[in-house]
């Protein structure tokens, strides 16, 4: 019994900690869009950038899949 208690304890830790990584990375993902967006107004350099973060992302989706 108390071998259960624990795994839940630690299943509801996992899950709070896995929420919160959830939503840090959605975070961080609008910040990268929201200054993608300014660079590739600012330079052709910037416009590289995005290019190549799109193609890593891309990739690591279908890393995922």
């Amino acid at each position: 019994m108390e071998f259960n208690l624990k795994l839940l304890e630690e299943h509801a830790e996992l899950t709070l900690q896995n929420a919160l990584l959830g939503w840090k990375i959605e975070h961080y993902e609008a910040l990268i869009t929201e200054l993608m967006s300014y660079l590739c107004e600012e330079d052709v350099l910037g416009k590289q950038y995005v290019l190549q973060y799109k193609k890593l992302k891309n990739m690591k989706m279908g890393s995922v899949d």
